[in-house]
């Protein structure tokens, strides 16, 4: 069990809400972590490619399909920023090139980035992921590229900048 956004705990082997929440419980089955920032709420995803696809096929995917589809049926609610990450895997085997860590540290192959203005802007987008049209649209489309993986969520009350 791990703290979520509004001081809620979820079951992460469930991902049955076990406190009640002023927000809807997001339908994301990404590993997750929010932080709530000055700028807004950040979040960062962790996601693993369909292991059918090579890491090229997965980017491609998610930059020149999904990221479109979740704009395009989001609207005005999409992230003020969606930066998206991925790790660099070797051939044959997409092996993680690892600088520091152990191979099993690197099941993910994409981290992403997103801004949200303010709680507003958390609850319109989160309730896009729950409703029956919209969320289902979009869960379908994930199955196409994503792994699913435990959903884990982290509340953050601060971002800590530095130069090192």
């Amino acid at each position: 069990m791990v703290p979520v956004l509004g001081a809620v705990i979820i079951d992460s082997a469930s991902s049955k809400v076990l406190k009640p929440n002023p927000l809807p419980p997001p339908v994301m089955k990404l590993p997750t972590i929010a932080c709530a920032a000055n700028a807004g709420i950040r979040f960062m995803m962790f996601a693993r490619r369909r292991q059918d696809l090579t890491p090229d096929e997965y980017k491609d995917y998610y930059e020149n399909h999904h990221v479109p589809l979740l704009k395009s049926l989001a609207g005005r609610t999409f992230p003020l920023s969606h930066k998206r990450t991925y790790v660099n895997r070797a051939t044959p085997d997409y092996s993680a090139v690892i600088v520091f860590g152990e191979q099993a540290d690197f099941e993910y192959d994409s981290m992403s980035i997103l801004t949200l203005k303010d709680q507003k802007h958390y609850d319109a987008l989160f309730s896009l992921y729950n409703d029956n049209t919209t969320g289902k649209a979009i869960h379908d489309d994930e199955k196409n590229f994503i792994e699913w993986a435990k959903a884990v969520i982290i509340d953050c009350d601060h971002v800590t900048r530095g130069s090192h």
